[in-house]
């Protein structure tokens, strides 16, 4: 076979055409699995909806993750989550005034209450479904 310059690069025609099967295959992988992740993002929309208020610290046996030199105090405020666990637990996290996630951690009912909905969710946004804590300790 006869290889196919282009700027200057010769390249071999099998590897062109392999290259060019592998976008396609990962364009039409795209194309397909985009209606269940947008199916995922609107139950996650529509489950995850509330805004809560910390009436009393998690404890230690509790899940938490919080960036350094962060902590959750009573009277913080905090948007539902996705859980990490089916544990009956309610998964909060906070956020700093850039909007940046701080903290993630799940309470108990009794150590939350509900103010209200969420302006816009976590899960509209690029359609993404994960939030990284910001600097993990």
């Amino acid at each position: 076979m006869q290889s196919v310059a282009f700027l200057n690069l010769e390249l071999d025609p099998v590897m062109l055409w392999l290259a060019l099967a592998t976008i396609t295959l990962l364009f039409l992988l795209f194309i397909i699995s985009e209606p269940r992740r947008r199916r995922n993002n609107r139950r996650l929309r529509e489950q995850y909806k509330s805004i809560y208020r910390v009436i009393s610290a998690p404890s230690d046996d509790q899940f938490v993750l919080k960036a350094d030199s962060t902590s959750i105090e009573v009277n913080d405020y905090g948007c539902e989550a996705e859980p990490v666990y089916q544990d009956g637990q309610i998964y909060l996290h906070g956020l700093n005034p850039r909007w940046e996630v701080v903290w993630y951690a799940g309470f108990r009912p009794e150590q939350v209450e509900i103010v209200g909905p969420k302006p816009k969710s976590q899960y509209y946004i690029f359609g993404s479904s994960t939030f990284l804590v910001d600097k993990l300790g």
